[in-house]
């Protein structure tokens, strides 16, 4: 295992990563907002388990293979910027729902389309998957013991995080869309706003080169 001051600094750099805008980021306010804080959570919780594979997929090397192979880099980007492209279209095109207090506190039966969300969106994302490779291996110390044990514990510190904030960005959002959606005008203005960043960040991830 890492020493203490590795997991320090690890965990600083995770919280900054964690907090910087992202795909992610905007699917758990839109969930958030959408319909309430418990699905803001699970999609969090979702894109967090995402995030792991990736790192699980870098301690065993699969990851490697996407600079091996340009082609299974670019047929996972441009899956990963359709369907982002994807959520952003049907943000926009869902309709405007004025807040149900009495549904406020439960994530209904789309609470496994959130999770596929989350963990999807997460996955189908060659830059997560390039970032880790270059990220996690420098805080992996071969004197503290075996490398692959390392990435997969780093990963879960990183999970952890990340899944931290996210809770934290649902709850400023939950907080903000009991204002927000008592007004159906202001709900249909905000799913354009988030569906179309969403189409932005797909389009930005379709032009990504691989480096």
């Amino acid at each position: 295992m890492p020493e203490f001051t590795t997991l320090l600094a690890f965990s600083f750099a995770s919280f900054v990563l964690a907090i910087t805008p992202g795909p992610a980021m905007i699917l758990i306010i839109s969930s958030t907002v959408s319909q309430n804080f418990k699905a803001g959570l699970v999609t969090a919780i979702s894109s967090g388990l995402g995030l792991y594979l990736h790192a699980v997929a870098v301690a065993f090397g699969l990851s490697a293979l996407l600079l091996a192979v340009p082609v299974a880099f670019d047929i996972i980007k441009i899956a990963g910027a359709l369907y982002l492209i994807y959520l952003g279209l049907q943000t926009i095109l869902s309709k405007a729902a004025l807040l149900d207090v009495e549904d406020e506190n439960r994530v209904d039966a789309s609470s496994k389309s959130l999770i596929y969300q989350g963990l999807t969106a997460a996955v189908l994302n060659p830059k997560v998957a390039l970032f880790f490779m270059a990220f996690l291996p420098q805080f992996v110390r071969p004197e503290r013991g075996e490398v692959t044990g390392q990435i997969l514990f780093l990963g879960i510190i990183f999970t952890l995080v990340v899944t931290l904030v996210g809770l934290g960005i649902a709850l400023a959002a939950s907080y903000a869309a009991a204002l927000l959606k008592r007004n159906r005008n202001v709900v249909k203005v905000q799913n354009w706003v988030f569906g179309s960043v969403f189409i932005a960040f797909g389009a930005q991830l379709f032009f990504a080169e691989h480096k």
